[in-house]
């Protein structure tokens, strides 16, 4: 597992910064995965606030909620697993 501090953006909030676990031994800034599943460890600031958003609903066919890797250069739509869940999975955009 490897920790990342990934920007989230989900539509209609400001955006905020957040450190996620990702079940992989390793990403690779010029070639982003696929599909990633990981947890939530931490937000910077706001943890309520942020908490709940992540778990709000996605619109927009999913685009509502990505979270952005290596400064924007790997973007993916993430869904978390469960209402009270930390865990996320997400698809490469």
């Amino acid at each position: 597992m490897v920790e990342h501090m990934v920007v989230i953006q989900i539509t209609g909030a400001a955006q905020f910064r957040a450190e996620v676990e990702v079940d992989s031994d390793e990403l690779d800034p010029d070639k982003p995965a696929v599909h990633l599943t990981g947890r939530f460890t931490r937000f910077d600031g706001y943890e309520v606030i942020c908490k709940a958003l992540v778990h709000t609903n996605r619109f927009d066919g999913g685009y509502s909620h990505t979270m952005h890797f290596f400064d924007g250069r790997h973007r993916y739509m993430f869904t978390m697993a469960a209402p009270d869940s930390d865990r996320f999975e997400a698809v490469s955009l």
